[in-house]
């Protein structure tokens, strides 16, 4: 005989149907004590089957819809933005008094821009019936067009272009200090553009240029440098003066192209547009139309100037609200909230920050994406109303299961929701997600404007321009100069006669190895080297560097540019990548290439590729290229794949490092590698020692 109780308790438990039909939970409970006849677990299977009929069309697993008291303890909310689906009498709303932060997500026309334009209309309508409780909005249009409307209708809310009459300066709020504000912009602009180690020079340079633009004290606003004028600096002034590394220095300077190239008027500004004083501050709104702003880094970087400029001037002014009074919307926010993304920061990212720390200062964030999946954890934990619509990829779906606390396999909905439909869940008392319907807000249609509102901003100058800090630069050159002269200028005494001789010798012959200069000076004891290894150091004169060669160590040594000033000799104006090592065992594979006869080059460019080699030796009419590996190095394969792929005149590549265990641990990573196995026979490995002993016997 059949259990009708059993199978109606599966039934129920699978489909969740008690959690949403309050009537069914009676038969449960019945049915768990035993109370429940066969028979009437039969007919009552027999009225449930258009449910499980739906339940297979349209999975719905969720909890039922809360009563209106359930979900507004505390009264009708400030913002209407829709209803539940279940329950239309019931109004879904955001209140301004508390933590108003949104994420609307879904796939492509699933609705999560008509989402965030409902917020907008639901804000201008509140600052219609209460002017006095006026919030401010602030909207990047970065698809273009989605809300031209809005600055259309509204005489209160500005437009601004990025190509026309958009400004966006490095100044600082109101309140903050300047070294604070460089220390955010310039960890920000590192953070964006994969420099992490520039900032600290960037941070320099923006040091010296505010102090040398601003020479006076000024009762209104400083003038801040723009992106062109601290390239125009980094041009004219040595990078040693900001950088203890010059490497560092010369990707800053192409990083800094890059923003200056990405728009030809967007950062030409010493104080550009500041949102808390030309926007909320006289009760506006305004949307920044950034359609086109590229490369990505340099949108992202346009938005974080933005929202530093709020959450920092708010803080350092002591500025703390009960109520929201500036919403920011971020439509298109998925390549600025990923987690890739916020992984390039030391700390937070803006965005995170303003969401986490905004609440208090009255800011509000509304952040659109197509999928939640790669979103950052922190992003997702500091938002308080999540707008989940229609999305079908799985770690979307298993992302929106854990944020919304979903009833296992509930998640299956979120594939099925119509346009406008999304899966809500707030910071109220009703702890469950709730199918809802927002209210249509059609998409705009409006035309490009054939004119963008201003706003009021102090143009930038380029260096030439501005004689006060070029002389600024100059006297800095010049005292660095002198500095240098003054360190380099100390009497020959000052030296030991054996280390001044070591230097001399290390001038002549800047490649051969320490153990090979002691010869010519005499015969010292290894105590006394030690300590004329220290003299030189402690001065400045010289750096040394160890490495193992073959069953011994080798002491390397580089004069520095001060050593040369001592010794009365310029600097070399070209020095080899990478550290000291590295340009030693460069330096001594040419030499031997050019001991065998053939014609030698270091850092040398494969012919049609931009791709350099370490070494080249030039034999019958082939390259013969060496990779030098001071460590065990993952990308060797890349290096090698564009030696064979993309040159035709690569004979053999041979690898060298030191010591020979390097060696083999390089050989096991080049083996594994698959595009590389039809060139193995191509493909050398060498020790350093062999080219040591071969110019030293």
């Amino acid at each position: 005989m059949a259990n009708y109780v059993a199978a109606l308790l599966k039934v129920l438990d699978e489909c969740g149907l008690y959690n949403r039909h309050r009537e069914l939970m009676t038969y449960a409970w019945l049915a768990q004590c035993g109370q429940l006849s066969q028979d009437m677990a039969k007919a009552l299977l027999v009225q449930l089957h258009p449910l499980l009929m739906a339940q297979e069309a349209y999975p719905n697993l969720l909890m039922r819809a809360p009563d209106y008291e359930e979900l507004c303890p505390n009264g009708e909310p400030d913002l209407i933005v829709g209803k539940l689906a279940e329950a239309e009498d019931i109004l879904l709303g955001l209140f301004l008094t508390g933590n108003m932060n949104c994420i609307f997500a879904g796939r492509a026309g699933s609705g999560k821009t008509t989402g965030l334009r409902n917020v907008l209309a639901s804000i201008e309508a509140h600052n219609r019936e209460h002017p006095e409780e006026f919030v401010s909005t602030i909207c990047w249009d970065r698809k273009g067009g989605d809300y031209t409307d809005f600055a259309a209708n509204n005489p209160q809310c500005r437009h601004f272009g990025f190509e026309e009459t958009l400004r966006i300066g490095l100044n600082a709020p109101e309140g903050v200090p300047p070294n604070v504000w460089i220390n955010a912009v310039s960890t920000v602009f590192a953070a964006r553009a994969g420099l992490i180690a520039s900032s600290v020079c960037l941070a320099n340079m923006m040091r010296f240029l505010v102090a040398a633009m601003n020479p006076e004290p000024r009762r209104d606003r400083l003038l801040w440098p723009s992106f062109e004028l601290i390239l125009d600096l980094a041009k004219a002034a040595p990078l040693t003066l900001f950088a203890a590394k010059p490497d560092y220095g010369k990707t800053l300077i192409q990083m800094l192209e890059g923003v200056t190239q990405a728009s030809e008027n967007l950062f030409q500004t010493f104080d550009g547009l500041d949102l808390e004083r030309d926007i909320v501050r006289k009760k506006l709104c305004c949307v920044l139309d950034v359609c086109g702003l590229g490369p990505p880094w340099v949108s992202g970087l346009a938005s974080d100037i933005h929202l530093l400029q709020l959450l920092l001037g708010r803080q350092y002014r002591y500025e703390r609200r009960n109520r929201v009074d500036c919403a920011l919307c971020l439509d298109e926010g998925d390549q600025y909230a990923d987690r890739k993304s916020e992984e390039n920061f030391p700390d937070l990212s803006p965005l995170s920050l303003l969401l986490k720390q905004g609440r208090e200062y009255g800011l509000a964030v509304c952040l659109g994406l197509s999928a939640i999946g790669p979103t950052a954890r922190m992003i997702l934990t500091n938002a308080s109303h999540y707008f989940f619509f229609a999305m079908s990829d799985a770690d979307s779906l298993r992302e929106a299961r854990q944020t919304l606390l979903l009833p296992p396999h509930a998640e299956g909905i979120l594939p099925c929701l119509a346009p406008g439909e999304c899966l809500y869940r707030g910071p109220g008392p009703w702890p469950h997600a709730m199918l809802t319907t927002l209210n249509c807000i059609p998409s705009s249609r409006y035309p490009r404007p054939e004119t963008y509102d201003t706003h009021d901003f102090i143009p930038s100058k380029r260096l030439d321009e501005l004689p006060h800090v070029q002389e600024a630069v100059k006297k800095l050159i010049a005292e660095n100069r002198n500095t240098r002269l003054r360190h380099a200028r100390t009497k020959q005494s000052d030296l030991s006669e054996n280390a001044r001789k070591l230097l001399d010798l290390a001038g002549i012959h800047p490649y051969r190895p320490v153990a090979r200069l002691w010869p010519d000076i005499g015969d010292v004891s290894p105590t006394v080297q030690a300590a004329v290894r220290k003299e030189i150091e402690d001065r400045g004169l010289a750096s040394f560097a160890e490495v193992r060669a073959g069953r011994r160590n080798q002491l390397l040594i580089e004069v520095t540019d001060n050593g040369y000033h001592y010794l009365g000799k310029k600097p070399p104006t070209r020095r080899l990548r990478g550290g000291i090592v590295h340009s030693h065992f460069s330096e001594w594979i040419r030499m031997c290439g050019v001991k065998r006869g053939y014609k030698a080059y270091t850092e040398h460019i494969l012919p049609g590729t931009t791709h350099p080699v370490d070494v080249a030796w030039k034999v019958n009419g082939k390259l013969r290229g060496f990779e030098i590996a001071v460590a065990c190095q993952r990308n060797l394969g890349s290096h090698l794949t564009a030696c064979f792929l993309e040159c035709d005149v690569v004979d053999t590549v041979t690898i060298v490092a030191a010591p020979k265990r390097i060696v083999a641990d390089l050989r096991k990573i080049i083996d594994a590698e698959p595009a590389l196995r039809p060139f193995a026979h191509r493909i050398q490995y060498q020790s350093i020692e062999t080219y040591i002993k071969e110019l030293w016997p």
